[in-house]
């Protein structure tokens, strides 16, 4: 998984490169507070293409995640979760 932000638009991107063999490009779209919105296109996979997911911050344990895919330039959920927070402490990155 590739991450940054994009120097020209100042928005923050993420590449994954999945076990299938495909890829995924994506990058934030404004979004209100408390949420990330990334919308996406997957190259090489054969269940969708173009997609989009927003994180929703629940408690600072919590995050909700939707997916939708894009069919006929409308976005239909395809997954929702909530993900748990596995540790106590946050880690550092040094």
């Amino acid at each position: 998984m590739v991450y940054g932000v994009d120097p020209d638009t100042g928005k923050l991107f993420l590449h994954a490169y999945n076990a299938d063999g495909s890829i995924d490009r994506t990058h934030a779209v404004d979004s209100p507070s408390g949420k990330w919105v990334f919308e996406g296109t997957v190259y090489g996979s054969t269940r969708f293409r173009d997609y989009r997911y927003t994180l929703t911050k629940v408690n600072d344990s919590h995050l909700g995640v939707l997916i939708e895919a894009k069919n006929d330039g409308k976005y239909e959920q395809y997954s929702e979760k909530t993900d748990v927070r596995s540790s106590e402490k946050m880690a550092v990155l040094q």
